[in-house]
């Protein structure tokens, strides 16, 4: 009986025993060929088989066609229609001479149809040696393997990380690697990614240090030690790492876990023995400073307390707050959305923005919306990267995979303007994607936004700026002051402007507004805003206008950033106007004067003081992290 699933890109092989027997006459018949289906597309597929025994040749008819003999073991079809059912008949034909008989048929039905390919995945180079380079990539939803491929050899494994030896120092290489599927029926392998790199003319060095993954406050990475070898690690702000002679750095390190030791009453071997790692390792530092360059150290030593190696360092630089490589686009002029972390929101209902996520919808004349928050990677690897927005969309419109949202939404979106609400339940330092369908007037609008959540519920940064009105300063509906607060800051720029001169300047400008408006801080300046902080009073602002300050900010480790504050003048008493200049009109900026501030003023140095959920109790720490948190190059 012919029976066959009609379901994307799935194939039936029907077949009955495979070995040798008699046929009708008692002559022996060869036994029927082994196939799979390679290649499977919307248009076309392969055919591919085993050899069957004492077989000269095979016959294979397409959809009842002519029989057409080949020597080969494979054969494609192409041009073909989408969304159709194929049936291709294969036997064997004996060898000349040969006792035996042809083959039954193998009767291969398949199902054209539209199949995704897998999330291609993303490559990270750890270190190019020629003894030793190591390559990983990320995990990608759906496969059953990878298969990298570098100066000609490929190999497939079930790691996502390749270890390549063998290689020409100082020789350029590429390498490439693709997720193998592990249900053709329902995905096909992944586009392959590439990277080109050069190996090393040196040797590989006793501690090998891998960065693996990198987010906002946190760092991953391996470090590779031969078995039984002790080492120290640690993370540090990259600025700190001019302070020191590799010896000094090391000697500060030793001098302060012996000393520890000592004031806690606990023996050097077993003190070192607890914050020594041996071998290879994978380790994880949280609570870092977001857009900031740090070095990941590593050096022998010994239970004794000696240092074993020179020092080893890499240098990683974590990414800005909730930034993530998944999808952002769409939205229209009639409806948008924002999708972020903010740990005041989530605070409200119980979370923080380590397992949360906050959307605020925007919109008039919405009827009808569909919603839904995937881990970045499986939505990749469902609607490919980048997305195939008509799958998306379709995939939207089942309310078995998405949410619908409620009348009172909708509602609350057309008569306010906007909605604000959080989704919990999520993995720290993960990245995820919302995609939302809107319709209105028959009109569709598709958004898609995604953010990386964090594994800190603290806010950290260098560099900080603000901006208020107060009486004491100067009249509030004329005067503003502008507060810039850093850690080890070694130059800013800044400006002040009306908000309206902004209108239509993306952010990724104001570099270049502040190279050719900004106003230079001297070296008094900036010692001040390493310290209490530099406030900037501006004065003949225009009552009642939003303005904007603008900072740019360097530090040693070469990390710039560029923040901003808004402020509103007051409505001014009658009989009183002002007005001031704007970048928009072609005049200068305001040029702010320099003022001494109390650092105690809470109206200028508004601090984020946000409750979050207790996470309770977590015990005592283990002595590694004692010693990280004591900051030791900090502190010296």
């Amino acid at each position: 009986m012919k029976s066959f699933v009609t379901a994307a890109a799935v194939l039936a092989v029907f077949t009955g025993c495979t070995g040798d027997g008699p046929d009708e006459q008692g002559t022996m018949a060869l036994g029927r060929p082994e196939v799979s289906v390679r290649g499977l597309s919307s248009t076309g597929f392969m055919l591919v088989w085993d050899a069957v025994e004492n077989a000269g040749s095979y016959t294979y008819e397409f959809n009842g066609g002519e029989p057409v003999s080949t020597g080969d073991r494979t054969v494609s079809f192409s041009g073909l229609d989408n969304h159709t059912e194929y049936v291709v008949a294969l036997k064997a034909e004996p060898e000349e001479e040969s006792p035996y008989n042809a083959s039954d048929y193998t009767y291969v039905h398949v199902f054209t149809d539209d199949v995704l390919p897998l999330e291609t995945p993303r490559i990270v180079l750890g270190c190019a040696y020629a003894s030793n380079t190591i390559i990983s990539w990320s995990v990608v939803s759906g496969a059953s393997g990878y298969e990298y491929t570098i100066d000609g050899r490929t190999e497939e494994t079930g790691e996502t990380q390749a270890i390549i030896s063998g290689l020409e120092p100082g020789r350029e290489y590429t390498f490439s690697v693709k997720a193998v599927s592990e249900d053709i029926q329902n995905s096909k392998d992944s586009a392959p990614a590439s990277i080109t790199f050069t190996t090393e003319t040196g040797d590989i060095p006793q501690y090998l240090i891998v960065p693996t993954s990198v987010v906002a406050d946190a760092v991953s990475f391996d470090v590779y030690a031969k078995a039984g070898d002790l080492y120290y690690y640690d993370v540090v702000p990259g600025y700190l790492m001019s302070r020191y002679s590799s010896v000094e750095l090391m000697e500060t390190y030793r001098s302060a876990i012996l000393q520890y030791a000592e004031e806690q009453g606990i023996s050097l071997s077993l003190a070192l023995g607890a914050v020594l790692s041996s071998g290879t390792g994978s380790f994880t530092v949280t609570g870092l400073v977001s857009e900031m360059t740090y070095a990941i150290i590593a050096f022998g030593m010994d239970t004794k307390g000696n240092l074993t190696s020179s020092l080893y360092t890499s240098e990683v630089k974590t990414t800005a707050t909730g930034e993530s490589d998944g999808p952002d686009f769409g939205g229209s002029d009639w409806f948008s959305q924002r999708f972020y972390i903010d740990n005041a929101i989530s605070s409200l209902g119980g979370e923080d923005w380590t397992s949360s996520t906050v959307t605020e919808w925007s919109g008039y004349g919405v009827e009808d919306m569909r919603y839904r928050v995937l881990a970045t990677a499986d939505f990749n690897t469902l609607f490919s990267d980048p997305p195939d927005q008509d799958l998306l969309k379709t995939f939207l419109k089942d309310e078995n995979y998405a949410y619908v949202a409620t009348p009172a939404h909708l509602a609350t979106i057309n008569t306010m303007g906007s909605i604000t609400v959080v989704t919990s339940g999520l993995l720290p330092g993960t990245s995820y994607t919302l995609s939302s369908l809107a319709v209105s007037g028959g009109e569709e609008v598709l958004c898609v936004n995604s953010v990386t959540t964090k594994t800190d519920p603290t806010a950290k940064t260098w560099f900080a700026v603000s901006a208020v009105t107060d009486e004491q300063y100067g009249d509030p509906w004329s005067t503003a002051v502008a507060v810039m607060r850093g850690v080890e800051v070694t130059s800013v720029k800044y400006m002040m402007v009306e908000t309206s001169a902004l209108e239509g300047v993306l952010e990724d400008s104001y570099q270049a507004l502040l190279e050719e408006h900004g106003h230079e801080a001297d070296a008094e300046n900036i010692a001040a805003v390493n310290g209490g902080g530099l406030g900037i009073r501006f004065v003949n602002l225009s009552p009642q206008t939003e303005y904007t300050f603008i900072a740019m900010a360097d530090n040693p480790s070469g990390d710039r950033l560029v923040r901003t504050a808004q402020v509103i003048t007051d409505e001014a008493p009658d009989g009183v106007s002002g007005s001031a200049a704007s970048v928009k009109s072609g005049a200068a900026p305001v040029r702010g004067e320099i003022i001494k501030i109390n650092p105690a003023d809470k109206g200028l140095f508004p601090v984020e003081s946000t409750v979050v959920p207790s996470r309770g109790n977590a015990g005592e720490k283990d002595l590694w992290t004692i010693i990280h948190n004591m900051k030791i190059l900090e502190n010296e």
